[in-house]
């Protein structure tokens, strides 16, 4: 089980709020908010120069994800992440995280 004891989706009790490594310095988008359970592993892959868009633990329920950009597909396929096909789309759109 993840780290989430009944939070539901859309909540935002299980989050912490980091200071985004990537984003321009004139962004008003400064911050992102991620599920705690995923935060070592989305600062390794920023540590390794990823650019996450999302992620999401899955609550409990399903399968934690990370979205990342487009440039960066091929990285995450390197360090072993499988891909998750976003069902709302039809193009793989992130990964599953490991660390979940």
């Amino acid at each position: 089980m993840y780290n989430c004891v009944n939070v539901e989706f859309g909540s935002y009790n299980n989050i912490i709020i980091l200071k985004h490594r990537f984003y321009p310095k004139n962004s008003v988008k400064k911050y992102i908010s991620i599920d705690a359970c995923l935060k070592n592993e989305i600062l390794d892959l920023w540590d390794k120069g990823i650019q996450t868009v999302a992620s999401c633990c899955g609550h409990n329920i399903q399968s934690g994800t990370i979205l990342v950009i487009r440039e960066d597909f091929d990285k995450m396929l390197d360090l072993g992440y499988k891909i998750w096909k976003n069902p709302i789309k039809d193009c793989p759109d992130g990964f599953y995280a490991k660390s979940v």
